[in-house]
């Protein structure tokens, strides 16, 4: 039940001690100390004899039962309430898994892709390394390959122009017999002509 504050007693003439009843009270019917009803408004004063205690009790009795009332009422609401927040709780966590799931989907395929470009990468590297090594051996090969051809060239320039030499020496040798063979030659045939001047004179 309700407590009524006590108020302050009043010296009007005719009514006794009153008590002001809560701002929840306000245009009450009520009865004051003359006996009669009023509309009173804020705040509400009534007079303490038993008239008023009854009625008092009679809104407390209300406001409990209504409450009362109210009760299942609000634990109902509340229990909908509770199911509808969990469902949009269980929406609100299988839509952010999806989203996990389709970002963790979409990384994996960004990752392979990426691994594959790599690799691409790494193969096409490997591809044209090979082939710059390749073409630098057989360069080298080449550059080899020449450089005995060269070496050999030079020896047989070298070995042809110690023949050539040779043979030169030997043509000059040659050429010295042949002179001095001319000159005993001719030698001689001086004399047989100076010999067959002489017979026929």
């Amino acid at each position: 039940m309700r407590v009524l504050r006590s108020a302050k007693p009043n010296t009007t003439p005719n009514k006794g001690k009153q008590t002001v009843l809560s701002k929840r009270d306000t245009n009450i019917p009520v009865v004051s100390g003359n006996g009669t009803d009023k509309n009173i408004a804020k705040p509400l004063v009534v007079a303490t004899g038993a008239p008023s205690v009854q009625l008092g009790t009679d809104i407390e009795a209300k406001e409990n039962a209504t409450m009362e009332a109210k009760e299942p009422l609000a634990a109902k609401i509340s229990f909908d309430e509770a199911q509808l927040v969990k469902e949009n709780l269980l929406q609100h966590l299988a839509k952010r898994n999806a989203l996990k799931a389709s970002v963790a989907a979409s990384l994996t395929d960004r990752t392979e892709n990426l691994l594959e470009l790599d690799w691409r990468d790494r193969m096409k590297e490997r591809g044209e390394e090979r082939r710059l090594e390749a073409e630098r051996l057989t360069q080298e090969r080449i550059d080899a390959a020449l450089f005995e051809q060269k070496k050999c060239y030079g020896e047989q320039i070298k070995r042809i122009e110690e023949f050539h030499e040779k043979e030169i020496k030997d043509l000059k040798l040659i050429l010295e017999e042949i002179t001095a063979v001319n000159l005993e030659t001719t030698a001689r045939l001086s004399e047989l002509v100076a010999m067959f001047e002489v017979f026929e004179e």
